[in-house]
């Protein structure tokens, strides 16, 4: 039919609603229910032309007008009811169970468009209703079948009327909770099932499968009947045949139900007497006035108490449809994960955000363990990292500023590269599973992380980190850097740096790994392809940036909390820590930990030491007075540097103030070491023992000595990830890393001795050039862009001095601010 004849339809429509309407103004009143079931049969005398029934679209006919009618009935009459109280139309409504027929109406789609239509008049129906209705068992019931009507998995011109409702549904339940189980239950086991089936067998051996609504094939009335024959005739209803007339079947949801338990639910509903369980029930018929169409309309039934879904019933049900473990509206809201309309998707997303944040312990508990939704959100992650790419430029993936939702970024000539949709994609559903885990039941948050790590981590991301070609190698770390930094739910991120970092918190021997991931990481720092090494010491940058004490303590702190790199021969007057008294006496307090709490004024003697002016001044005079780049008094000092590093410094502590960390850098005690309390586990028998300072500050100091001859690009990244740990307020770290005073063991490694070999090999090298004071000051110029003096020919060993003389001014600018912080 034309778009013509579809709008000549509607406006005759409404003009033959307003015709009706005057008719009624100029009658006299009538009572609501006689209103009320007046127009519940003009609704089924539509039925009775059963040839025409199918052909003609519901705009040409007055059923909207007519079922409208009966929502305002139901709202005037509420209105004038006192609280609490149900009026004889809503009683006639439940009584009479009307929705299962219009749910059977929907199912078959007669007239054509009433599917759509029944979705948003149930609707505006239990969302405008003020009386709770919705526990009540005429009402679920046809709204579980209409829940079963929709699948997202197959393309229908219903599905934005389909994912409102649903989301309707699942803002009630999040008002209701108590309504959880009627659409969500878990069902029995597979052994009780068959312990039931074996039990009803006796009773079901006809093998009945029954969907019409009982309601329908238990009234007598020839509308009633005429709704029966038309829905069940061949040619009326192409799709249906007469084998079929008892089982209405939408996508892959059937509902079924055993004869003999529906004949009890309506006599414990209704007067009626018992039917025949048969296939020609629809057409059954007794003596007697209709119950439906002739009732007397003054004496109602009394109303029906709402009957809460038991676990016997629901038991029962899911054991005579055979099925197992179902979660009706969660798994129809995740069908439509798979719609091509954004739109829907995203309205689907929602509703399973409010029903994954249900507060029930029970029902969360029973989706982490039994639902699909964790595998399927953490599945989609796979689907989408396979489709991006492998040619993409990792700049343009660290700029993508992505979220959930449906505003999508605004794709530029300039922004769109090849593979930015995809990117695109990938981001916005990572950032839904991250804002699923933060908002949803701590139960459902904690698996959905989980299931993430086990299916999208250790199946595509590990390996595909792992066994990458040297060409993709740059893109994977970059990923895995974007991914890091667009997570914030806490349960996800573990996650994530568990996978990269392992779980073992013990010290590793050299040589040694328990983690494939991060040695992995380690070894492409020492990458013979420079954009290697420096994106992945970009990926560590972003791993300290997290506030996670098992990162550091993994990385760092666990070959540190021994003090081992301490020399305890060294004589007093080397000395540039504490004093041995001071030492013991430490040692002996009750676990001193660092309090940064607002209003506290935490003290620490290891991070305020006595001597702060020489450990200034060794770190400001490493590199000597001839090889600075300035002689501007302005420039040579570590002032300009103080502002920046407090900042830093008190966004680190507020981040670390969950750790507990000591306050002062004291030996362990002998049990610590060794519970036989032999000589060897003695704090004064380390200096026998060889220190390591593990994987991670090794490649550090590694790559730290090559600093005259790497990139100048390198030099800065492993400079600031050296100054994010020397900022961390742990005493063994900053006595280790800030403290060149410190007598260290001649074997050990240590920051002070990395750069005071640098320097040496930059004393060598440097003066060798000619003219080599004007150049530091012009390859100064150009790093910091100040002026025009540009070197034609770029010298890493002219851009490591200015390297190195900042980064000695920076370091000794966060000993500085420490030091005010803590004395």
């Amino acid at each position: 039919m034309s778009q013509s004849k579809r709008k000549c339809a509607r406006m005759l429509s409404r003009f033959s609603t307003v015709i009706q309407n005057a008719v009624d103004a100029l009658a006299p009143p009538v009572p609501l229910l006689e209103d009320f079931t007046y127009h519940w049969k003009m609704v089924m005398k539509f039925y009775v032309k059963r040839n025409t029934a199918n052909k003609i679209i519901i705009e040409s006919t007055n059923i909207p007008a007519h079922l409208d009618q009966l929502l305002k009935i139901l709202l005037e009459e509420e209105a004038s009811q006192e609280s609490g109280t149900t009026g004889p139309c809503l009683e006639y409504f439940l009584q009479h169970r009307l929705l299962d027929l219009l749910a059977t109406l929907a199912a078959t789609d007669c007239p054509p468009g009433m599917r759509q239509f029944i979705f948003c008049y149930i609707r505006r129906l239990i969302t405008q209703l003020k009386y709770p209705i919705l526990p009540h068992i005429s009402v679920y019931t046809p709204i579980q079948r209409l829940v079963g009507l929709c699948n997202g998995r197959q393309a229908s011109p219903t599905e934005p009327d389909e994912i409102q409702f649903l989301c309707t549904l699942c803002g009630l339940i999040c008002k209701h909770p108590q309504l959880t189980n009627i659409f969500n239950t878990q069902q029995v086991s597979e052994e009780r099932r068959l312990s039931i089936n074996s039990n009803v067998s006796s009773t079901s051996s006809e093998g009945v499968r029954q969907t019409i609504p009982v309601s329908v094939v238990n009234t007598e009335t020839p509308e009633h009947r005429n709704v029966c024959q038309c829905l069940s005739t061949d040619g009326a209803l192409p799709w249906l045949n007469r084998d079929s007339c008892n089982c209405v079947q939408a996508g892959d949801a059937t509902v079924e139900e055993d004869s003999n338990t529906s004949k009890q639910h309506v006599a414990a509903e209704t007067d009626s007497s018992k039917i025949s369980p048969t296939h020609s029930s629809c057409e059954s018929s007794r003596d007697g006035k209709d119950e439906l169409m002739s009732h007397n309309c003054g004496e109602p039934h009394g109303l029906t108490s709402p009957v809460p879904s038991t676990p016997d019933r629901s038991s029962r049900s899911s054991a005579l449809s055979g099925k197992v473990d179902k979660f009706l509206l969660l798994d129809t809201l995740l069908s439509f994960l798979h719609s091509a309309d954004s739109r829907v998707v995203v309205k689907a997303c929602e509703g399973v955000m409010v029903m994954a944040s249900l507060p029930s312990d029970t029902f969360a508990h029973s989706v982490a363990c039994h639902s699909d939704l964790c595998s399927m959100l953490a599945s989609r992650l796979n689907s989408m990292f396979a489709a991006i790419p492998p040619d993409i430029d990792p700049n343009d993936l660290d700029e993508m500023q992505v979220n959930w939702g449906l505003d999508s970024p605004a794709w530029s000539e300039s922004s769109q590269f090849p593979g930015c949709r995809q990117i695109a994609a990938f981001l916005a559903w990572l950032d839904y599973c991250d804002q699923l885990v933060r908002e949803s039941h701590p139960i459902i948050g904690t698996a959905l992380a989980s299931s993430v790590r086990s299916e999208f981590l250790d199946r595509s991301l590990g390996p595909a980190l792992l066994e990458a070609s040297t060409a993709s190698k740059v893109l994977i770390t970059a990923f895995i850097s974007k991914c890091l930094k667009q997570i914030s739910a806490p349960a996800l991120l573990t996650e994530f740096l568990y996978w990269l970092v392992g779980e073992n918190r013990d010290p590793e021997l050299p040589g040694v790994s328990t983690c494939p991931i991060r040695e992995h990481l380690l070894e492409n720092c020492f990458h013979e392809q420079d954009e290697i090494s420096l994106e992945t010491l970009r990926l560590f940058e972003v791993l300290l940036e997290k506030p996670n004490e098992h990162v550091l303590h993994c990385l760092v702190l666990t070959y540190l909390i021994t003090r081992s790199y301490y020399d305890n021969c060294a004589s007093d007057s080397l000395i540039g820590s504490w004093s041995d008294e001071e030492d013991e006496r430490e040692r002996h307090r009750d676990s001193p930990t660092l309090d940064f709490s607002p209003g506290s004024s935490p003290v620490s003697r290891t991070l305020a030491p006595s001597n702060i002016n020489r450990v200034l001044n060794s770190f400001l005079f490493l590199l000597p007075q001839h090889l600075h780049s300035t002689n501007d008094p302005d420039e040579s000092g570590y002032e300009q540097y103080v502002q920046d590093a407090d900042r830093q410094y008190q966004a680190c502590i507020a981040r670390c103030a969950c750790f507990a960390w000591p306050s002062e850098a004291t030996f362990p005690e002998p049990a610590e070491y060794d519970d036989s309390g032999s000589s060897d586990s003695r704090p004064e028998a380390d200096h026998g023992r060889q220190f390591y300072e593990g994987p991670f500050l090794r490649m550090l100091f590694t790559r730290l000595v090559r600093l005259p001859y790497q990139p100048y690009e390198i030099n800065l990244q492993l400079t600031g990830l050296v100054s994010r740990l020397a900022m961390l307020p742990h005493p063994y770290l900053h006595e280790y890393l800030l403290n060149p005073l410190l007598p260290v063991l001649s074997e050990a490694n240590s920051l002070f001795s990395t750069l005071q070999l640098v320097s040496s090999e930059l004393v060598t090298q440097i003066p060798t050039m000619k003219n080599y004071k004007h150049l530091l000051y012009g390859t100064r110029q150009k790093l910091l862009g100040d002026g025009s003096d540009v070197l034609e020919e770029e010298n890493s060993l002219l851009e490591s001095v200015v390297v190195l003389e900042e980064f000695c001014k920076e370091l000794a600018a966060i000993a500085f601010v420490k030091y005010h912080h803590s004395s």
